[in-house]
């Protein structure tokens, strides 16, 4: 809706002097000669007069600024957009749970380097532990074949401790038990 004020192109609180010297400025405009070459100056110069009739008329002032008054405050209709859920394509369920598939195979597969590497350190530690063990009972025995040995003094036969074949041999460090 187009106001009266802005078709003549005065503001709201005109005195009724500015709205006959508007209308007088707007027809000085539109004179004969622009009205016989263009066609919307014709509708123009309908629109201008009826605009000064409303705002020369008190009534009809009161009445279209009432009017522009609830034009501004209607509550407007927004446009009420609506979006729809797009469906999903078939390949989507399938594709999370490959997602989920594979990233659980990395999961057990840390989880199985885990448990296997500290059962590695387990065999390792108890291996070092069996050598240390077997390394003093080596010891052990070899204090007690010279605990054994009969002084040749004595001239008695030597037990089997004293002689170097039955002595076992001391395991190395890089011997596996």
């Amino acid at each position: 809706m187009d106001s009266a004020y802005k078709v003549l192109g005065v503001p709201g609180n005109a005195t009724p002097e500015e709205i006959n010297q508007a209308l007088q400025k707007a027809l000085h405009h539109y004179n004969h000669a622009k009205l016989a070459q263009d066609s919307d100056a014709v509708a123009r110069v309908l629109a201008i007069r009826e605009a000064h009739k409303i705002l020369s008329n008190n009534d009809m002032r009161a009445a279209h600024d009432r009017k522009l008054l609830s034009y501004v405050n209607k509550p407007r209709s927004t446009p009420r957009i609506v979006m729809e859920a797009v469906p999903a394509p078939w390949y989507t369920n399938i594709l999370y749970l490959g997602v989920l598939l594979v990233l659980s195979m990395f999961a057990i597969g840390g989880y199985m380097a885990h448990a296997r590497d500290k059962a590695r350190a387990a065999a390792e530690a108890t291996l070092l532990e069996e050598k240390k063990l077997q390394l003093k009972r080596w010891h052990g025995k070899k204090r007690n074949a010279n605990a054994l040995k009969i002084d040749v003094r004595d001239n008695k036969p030597k037990t089997k401790f004293a002689n170097n074949k039955w002595r076992p041999k001391p395991p190395t460090a890089c011997e596996a038990p």
